[in-house]
């Protein structure tokens, strides 16, 4: 297991012969009730993409909590580096 910032990365191969779910993230707070609106989760193919995920996850939930519009003003440039990012790790 390796952590990332407050996540933890595990490497979980699924059944299937596609490798694009081998990893696992989760937030160390993570509530995974059907009903609890939590998404700080998900699958990757790699470390670099799960990582790539939590970061972007985190920007959102920055965003949300500051707005998006001073988000913006505060890191310029930001989330289009991040959506190059996954972008790149997705190919």
């Amino acid at each position: 297991m390796i952590k990332y910032k407050d996540y933890e990365i595990s490497y979980n191969p699924k059944v299937i012969p596609d490798r694009r779910w081998d990893y696992d993230f989760q937030h160390n707070d993570y509530d995974g009730a059907c009903d609890s609106g939590d998404h700080r989760c998900g699958e990757a193919d790699s470390i670099a993409s799960c990582k790539a995920q939590i970061d972007a996850l985190d920007v959102s939930e920055l965003r949300a909590e500051r707005g998006i519009d001073e988000f913006d003003e505060m890191f310029p440039g930001t989330m289009e580096a991040l959506n190059n990012l996954t972008k790149k790790q997705g190919e």
